[in-house]
């Protein structure tokens, strides 16, 4: 949220702020400066996207990596179980 306003002292500035506004502009606004501010919150929430989207790729990799290590550690064990049967006379 943009609080627009023709206060321009700290104290509603930090008030506005508080409140949860993402930005405090001072009239008159520029609409150039509206249409940056809103392209970098769309931006911000697409790589926001981007990133929630990789780290549970990421997470699902790694899933599958430790899957991968416990799958090859237990043939390993099998194989050498099996090996030592082999070896036994």
């Amino acid at each position: 949220m943009v609080a627009v306003t023709g206060f321009g002292d700290a104290a509603h500035r930090e008030s506005a702020l508080a409140a949860g506004f993402d930005q405090y502009l001072l009239k008159p606004v520029e609409p150039e400066l509206i249409r940056r501010f809103l392209e970098a919150k769309v931006e911000k929430a697409r790589l926001l996207a981007e990133l929630k989207d990789n780290t549970a790729r990421t997470t699902e990799l790694i899933q599958r990596s430790a899957s991968l290590v416990s799958e090859i550690k237990e043939l390993s064990n099998r194989s050498g179980q099996e090996e030592s049967e082999r070896r036994q006379p």
